[in-house]
């Protein structure tokens, strides 16, 4: 019976039983298949309307089970009001990938992987939001964003609604009864189009770039919303899969596996990969695909070459940051022209000015570029810039966009672009500093930079204060209630003033500062890192905490710089930074009020104990751990002075294995290396002793 028979044999059926049910079920999601993932309409928009308004009847009509509506088609209609997103720990880090740009990376490349096999697979590299996608007993149950590649967001109701994702998958064919895929979810250049003409005609601004509209229709809690979004989704890895039959599990080959997976309905990379076996090939691989970048119907932003036998990817190993077992080839910069119309100067929280050009709007791959950084003085001098030049923009990685080069389009060029003599936001003087293309606003008592100071406090960079955004803070400023950073911490005494401006309310001021109540733990380092001290990071804040034992904020105020420029890796020109803030009388006066704002007794200050439990041992960190993030273990390592390693050796001193540790726990046991589990290492964790098994390891 072809699809037209089926189609009207269902809607004929007047009393359905379970089994009429499941029939038509199946029914829909073949065509949503055909439809979304093959491009093929087997039956006009009618008639599929017709069928799905009897599978909704359907459902209201029989005594269906739990499990029978878990992979119907009409979740996608889900009703569900997310109110927040669950942050969740990934099972497997989402790393990012190394970089390729010309031949020569190619070949580094293949000779770091070619030892251990000599065939590649390429594919597209989508230019969309990351996402990890559970199964479990052939259902979709949860999806999970990248976030910072150890915990990521439970979007899983926004992702059912994707036009495209199965909800039943038949992997159970295969013995597999859990299941996790990475992909990215995206929309294509047509619909992109379309959407923002759409948007045009309701009176609403259009969408900037289709990557941004995936990643914010992510993050909506009105799934109905989502659901009115084109997007879609790939899928290019299969991170895990539980309880394979050894008699019929998927192929080794990743391509084989994309092929396998695409063949049950998961919309893959499969239609897209090419394989290659040599450098040479590679290269003809990606010639091609830079030809046709253009006309392929979705942004994509490179292409990602990985080993092709999956086998191999555990022995040719990871870092910290990315597989070795892949790169992402990138694309040289697109570019385009526009006409230069205005320069604005803008303070930044050091003083420093930053030009940024007003461009004629420019679409270049998908964005709308507007505004550019000119950098500094020297940069605007090397392009003769002038007001109504024509410029070259450039987006250097397809990212971050720049004025290459630039020309008069008349004989009568317009006014030449130069730095102010007096601060835009204060009109003090400025001045330049010295060996320094840059020039600052002195004043101390500058609006423009203590708002960026304050916005710097409470951002992620720095105490990372929940919900704290630019807008907030810029309101809170504008009308009195924070001029410092300890008013930050007096909030709460002012809630019912909060509570009334406008866009806010009780629920968001509360949440507000409940967040700011809980930034008073942040560990000492962010603390530091928060004050804005030029030239002090994370790094340089933790080599001062644990070389000169800091306990408060306040005792930056007693440093001297014979003891900074004592400690590693801290410089002259970075100590002397610190004294200059920390010998200010109004820092001085601050840090003291600001250390009282902080509750240092119960703050997670792993920095502040003794330094010397992993003096020069070098220690490797696999598997996952309940307790902690890699991350978090591997600054804990280095705080406590131990060198983090990415490989077992005979000189590794110790393995930290957490659950479904790989090869390196294999290799460690090999070796004979000592080797602590999650307890073991949470126990010696809380205790700050070093374990027995190391007091003898060898270190260098």
């Amino acid at each position: 019976m072809d699809t037209l028979q089926r189609t009207n044999s269902l809607l004929a059926i007047a009393n359905p039983s379970v089994q009429d049910y499941n029939d038509l079920k199946k029914l829909i999601s073949e065509l949503n298949r055909e439809y979304y993932v093959e491009s093929k309409s087997v039956i006009n928009d009618q008639l599929y309307d017709a069928l799905f308004k009897q599978l909704i009847a359907w459902e209201e009509q029989l005594p269906l089970k739990e499990e029978q509506l878990a992979d119907s088609p009409s979740q996608k209609l889900t009703e569900n009001l997310t109110t927040s997103f669950q942050k969740i720990r990934h099972n497997h880090p989402m790393l990012s990938l190394s970089n390729a740009f010309d031949e020569y990376d190619l070949k580094r490349f293949t000779e770091e992987t070619g030892e251990q096999q000599t065939d590649y697979v390429v594919e597209p590299k989508f230019d969309g939001v990351s996402i990890a996608v559970h199964y479990a007993n052939d259902i979709f149950v949860q999806a999970v964003t990248r976030g910072n590649g150890e915990t990521g967001e439970d979007v899983t109701n926004n992702v059912k609604t994707l036009r495209n994702l199965p909800l039943h998958l038949p992997l159970s064919r295969f013995g597999i009864s859990r299941a996790e895929f990475r992909g990215e979810i995206y929309i294509r250049k047509a619909e992109f189009t379309q959407l923002n003409k759409s948007r045009l005609k309701e009176g609403l601004d259009p969408f900037q770039n289709s990557r941004n509209t995936a990643s914010g229709s992510l993050r909506l809690k009105d799934a109905q919303t989502v659901r009115s979004r084109p997007l879609e989704v790939v899928f290019f890895q299969c991170v895990h899969c539980d309880n394979q039959d050894p008699a019929n599990k998927l192929d080794k080959d990743h391509d084989k596996q994309m092929e396998i997976l695409s063949s049950i309905g998961l919309p893959t990379t499969h239609p897209y990969i090419k394989t290659s076996n040599s450098v040479e090939s590679l290269q003809e691989v990606v010639e091609n695909w830079k030809n046709k970048r253009e006309q392929f119907p979705i942004e994509i932003d490179g292409l990602v070459i990985k080993v092709n036998n999956t086998s191999l990817h555990t022995l040719i190993g990871s870092t910290g940051h990315h597989p070795k077992w892949a790169t992402a080839f990138k694309f040289t910069a697109a570019s385009v022209e526009s006409v230069l119309e205005a320069v604005d100067f803008q303070v930044g929280r050091t003083g420093v000015l930053t030009p940024v050009a007003k461009i004629q709007p420019a679409p270049l791959h998908g964005v709308i570029v507007r505004n550019i950084s000119l950098h500094n003085q020297d940069f605007i001098d090397r392009l003769n810039l002038h007001i109504g030049d024509t410029v070259l923009v450039v987006r250097a990685g397809d990212v971050i966009p720049y004025i290459k080069d630039s020309w008069s389009a008349s004989k009568g060029r317009g006014r030449r672009v130069e730095f102010p003599e007096n601060c835009p936001a204060c009109n003090s003087p400025i001045i330049r500093e010295e060996e320094s293309a840059a020039w600052l606003c002195p004043n101390a008592h500058c609006k423009a930079k203590k708002l960026e100071q304050l916005q710097y406090f409470v951002s992620k960079a720095a105490l990372d204060i929940d919900g704290f955004g630019r807008e907030i803070m810029k309101l809170f400023y504008e009308k009195g209630f924070v001029n410092s950073r300890v008013d930050i911490f007096c909030l709460h005494a002012r809630r019912e003033e909060l509570i009334v401006l406008e866009g806010l309310g009780p629920k968001s001021i509360d949440k507000l500062i409940a967040a700011i109540e809980s930034s008073r733990k942040q560990s000492l380092w962010r603390q530091i890192v928060s004050l804005g001290i030029p030239l002090v990071g994370p790094q340089t804040a933790k080599a001062i905490i644990k070389h000169l034992k800091l306990r408060t904020l306040e005792e930056l105020s007693f440093l001297t710089l014979d003891r900074l420029v004592e400690i590693h890796d801290v410089g002259e020109k970075v100590s002397q930074s610190i004294i200059d803030f920390s010998s200010d009388l109004n820092s001085s006066q601050e840090l003291k009020e600001l250390s009282a704002c902080f509750d240092n007794k119960n703050a997670s200050n792993p920095e502040s104990v003794s330094s010397e439990l992993l003096a020069s041992k070098r220690v490797v960190v696999t598997g996952s751990f309940n307790f902690a993030s890699r991350n978090e273990i591997k600054e804990f390592i280095e705080i406590h002075g131990g060198i983090v390693s990415g490989s077992v050796s005979k000189n590794t001193s110790v393995v930290f294995v957490g659950e479904k540790a790989g090869s390196k726990a294999d290799k460690a046991r090999d070796l004979g290396v000592p080797m602590l589990g999650p307890q073991e290492l949470l126990a010696w964790v809380q205790d700050n002793t070093i374990p027995p098994m190391l007091k003898n390891a060898d270190s260098e």
